[in-house]
C-alpha cells in the first residue's frame, strides 16, 4: 500500500474520480454525484485554460 499522503493525492486525480464514477454505476446502478461534479469542474477549468492560452498565443 501507499503512504497516507500519497493516497490523499491519488484520490484527487481525475482518473481516480472517473473510476469511482464507473464503479458506482456498475455496482449500484447509480451516479456518484461528487465524482461527476469534480470531473465537470476539472474539464471546465482545463477547457477555459486551453481557450485562454490559445488566445494568448495568437496575440503574441
Amino acid at each position: 500500500l501507499f503512504p497516507d499522503w500519497m493516497q490523499a493525492i491519488g484520490k484527487r486525480l481525475p482518473s481516480y474520480q472517473l473510476m469511482e464514477l464507473i464503479k458506482t454505476f456498475l455496482n449500484e446502478g447509480g451516479i456518484n454525484l461528487s465524482a461527476t461534479v469534480y470531473l465537470l469542474v476539472f474539464s471546465a477549468v482545463l477547457f477555459g485554460l486551453t481557450i485562454y492560452l490559445q488566445g494568448h498565443k495568437e496575440n503574441a
